[in-house]
């Protein structure tokens, strides 16, 4: 199938196996010209992200390039890399469910401490100030890997 095709025909196994969607799908001109196409991707895409539970014994529910959390205390959150971060600028943005419509809170990326490549902390702040333990958060990551 020729990319010139895509917007009439599915999108299948075969033709992904087939290269048909990889060569030449993803060019220099779709995504900047002021640098090279590897290096324009690669900043682009997520590096980690995690879906924890927060509630109770905290644990992973999914991931991708996460090694483990530590709950480091109520509303405490140590996210470990699998491969480290390229430095330790990057990004770190995330969502937390409530529980209820009285129940507003927030996400931190750090108590004060310092990213590293090799981990960040977070914190789930209640409204009223104090750190608390919710059981839905997603935790995403971006830089140099």
């Amino acid at each position: 199938m020729a990319l010139s095709t895509i917007g009439t025909n599915a999108i299948t196994d075969a033709t992904i196996a087939t290269g048909d969607i990889a060569n030449g799908a993803v060019t220099l001109g779709k995504v900047d010209a002021t640098s090279t196409e590897a290096n324009n991707l690669k900043q682009r895409v997520c590096k980690a992200w995690v879906d924890l539970d927060g509630g109770g014994s905290a644990h992973i529910d999914d991931d991708f390039n996460v090694a483990s959390i530590t709950d480091n205390g109520t509303g405490d959150y140590t996210i470990t890399y699998s491969a480290a971060m390229g430095s330790a600028d990057y990004a770190v943005a995330g969502s937390v469910v409530g529980s209820n419509s009285d129940s507003y809170y927030s996400f931190v990326t750090s108590d004060g401490s310092v990213k590293s490549t090799a981990s960040c902390r977070i914190g789930i702040i209640h409204h009223g100030g104090s750190l608390n333990d919710q059981g839905a958060i997603s935790v995403i990551v971006f830089g140099d890997s």
